[in-house]
C-alpha cells in the first residue's frame, strides 16, 4: 500500500487549482466592484430624495452637509415648525473607496451650464473615487458616460476624482 502522493498528482492538482482560481478571482473582483457602484448609486439616491424631501418640507435648501451633526437633513438645525425629519436615517460617512467622503452643497462653485460662470446648484460631491468607478456611476446614473455633462460630473483625467452628482439647480443643465 502506497503511502503520500506523487509528484505529478500533486502538479495537477495546483494545476487545476490555479485554473480555477484564474477563473474565478476576476469574476469576485468585478462583483466587488459592482457593489460599490450599486451602493453608491442607492447612496447618492437616497440622499437626493432626502434633499429634495426636505425643500418640500421647508421651502428652503439645506446649506452645506457633512457627517456633522449639524446636517440639516438629520436634525432641525433651523428650527423650522414645518420640518418633519430626519429626512434620512444616518449619513453615509464613507463613500465605498478607502478616502472617499460624502458631502451636500449648496453653491455656485460649480459650472454646470456651459454658456454660464459658476452656478447655484445643490449637488452631492464623493471625493476620491478611482475614476474607472466614476465612469460606471455617470453610466448608471445619467444613462451616458461623459464627464462633463449630465446629473453626474468629474475630472476623467484624475487618477481619483471627485465625482459631483446635481440635486438641483437655478440654470438649465448641458
Amino acid at each position: 500500500m502506497r503511502k503520500g502522493f506523487t509528484l505529478v498528482e500533486l502538479v495537477v492538482v495546483i494545476a487545476i487549482i490555479a485554473i480555477l482560481a484564474a477563473v474565478i478571482a476576476p469574476n469576485a473582483f468585478k462583483s466587488i466592484e459592482k457593489a460599490r457602484i450599486s451602493a453608491t448609486v442607492s447612496h447618492l439616491n437616497a440622499m437626493k430624495t432626502a434633499t429634495m424631501q426636505y425643500y418640500t418640507d421647508v421651502s428652503v435648501w439645506p446649506q452645506n452637509g457633512t457627517t456633522t451633526a449639524n446636517n440639516e437633513l438629520l436634525t432641525n438645525v433651523q428650527s423650522y415648525a414645518t420640518w418633519d425629519g430626519p429626512y434620512i436615517d444616518k449619513w453615509p460617512a464613507a463613500g465605498q473607496w478607502p478616502g472617499s467622503v460624502y458631502n451636500l452643497r449648496n453653491a455656485a462653485d460649480q459650472n454646470w451650464n456651459a454658456a454660464a460662470g459658476g452656478d447655484l446648484a445643490r449637488y452631492i460631491e464623493l471625493t476620491s473615487v478611482p475614476v474607472a468607478a466614476a465612469r460606471k456611476i455617470d453610466i448608471a446614473m445619467d444613462g451616458v458616460q461623459n464627464a462633463t455633462s449630465g446629473a453626474v460630473r468629474y475630472d476623467d483625467t484624475a487618477a481619483t476624482p471627485t465625482v459631483y452628482y446635481l440635486i438641483s439647480t437655478d440654470v438649465s443643465v448641458n
